[in-house]
């Protein structure tokens, strides 16, 4: 999921996932291509590339920021459900009092910002996202302290943690403050009913200490 992890999730290509009025149309007219944020494993270089196809030389990558949204557990997955906050909040109260997450600590969700794909290179990642998820468009904040790089620049031996090592809690409230470059883009939203959602927050630390994550990162 852009979200994600599942790049062997299915043997099958699932269905195209659902395009809300907002995201039907390129978010660079003049070009005609799409800039997306992802916020789970297609952040690192490697995954992107073979999920698209290609090494991405005419990708824009740049660390951003999402306001208003929280990552959770999908159920039996390892890969996260982008919601609202105020659904996110409903998702949490309904775990048990003494064992559920508590809000998330962090004001905004870390991503990667990709800019310059193409409706080919689209049309494979609503395939790979599937019925779970909607593609609407948001405005994302840029992390300027990190030069933009094409996505075949970008470095390969890195973790998926590592990716987005830069945008630190500090960092997230130096942004949020100063709010100096936003973007329009799209983003894979959660869907599917919430009450495949654990109420639990999904981050980065959990994922790669459960040891998931070297199925994505061997295949890559």
């Amino acid at each position: 999921m852009s979200s994600s992890s599942g790049i062997l999730r299915s043997s099958v290509m699932p269905a195209a996932s659902h395009i809300d009025e907002s995201a039907k149309y390129p978010t660079d007219s003049s070009s005609q291509t799409y800039s997306l944020l992802f916020y789970g494993t297609l952040v690192h270089p490697a995954i992107l590339a073979r999920m698209i196809g290609h090494q991405g030389s005419n990708l824009i990558v740049q660390p951003a920021i999402l306001e208003g949204y929280a990552l959770h557990h999908v159920k039996g997955e390892d890969y996260p459900g982008l919601i609202p906050l105020s659904d996110s909040q409903k998702v949490l109260s309904q775990g048990d009092p003494g064992h559920s997450s508590k809000s998330p600590t962090k004001t905004a969700i870390r991503g990667m910002l990709v800019e310059g794909l193409s409706e080919a290179d689209v049309l494979k990642l609503d395939r790979f996202e599937g019925n779970e998820y909607i593609r609407q468009a948001v405005n994302v904040l840029l992390d300027e302290s990190v030069q933009p790089l094409k996505n075949d620049q970008r470095s390969e031996s890195q973790s998926i943690d590592q990716v987005l090592s830069s945008l630190t809690p500090e960092r997230i409230q130096t942004i949020l403050n100063e709010r100096r470059a936003s973007k329009r883009c799209h983003v894979y939203r959660w869907y599917a009913s919430t009450d495949m959602l654990e109420p639990r927050i999904w981050t980065f630390e959990t994922f790669m200490s459960s040891g998931n994550h070297h199925k994505w990162w061997n295949d890559a």
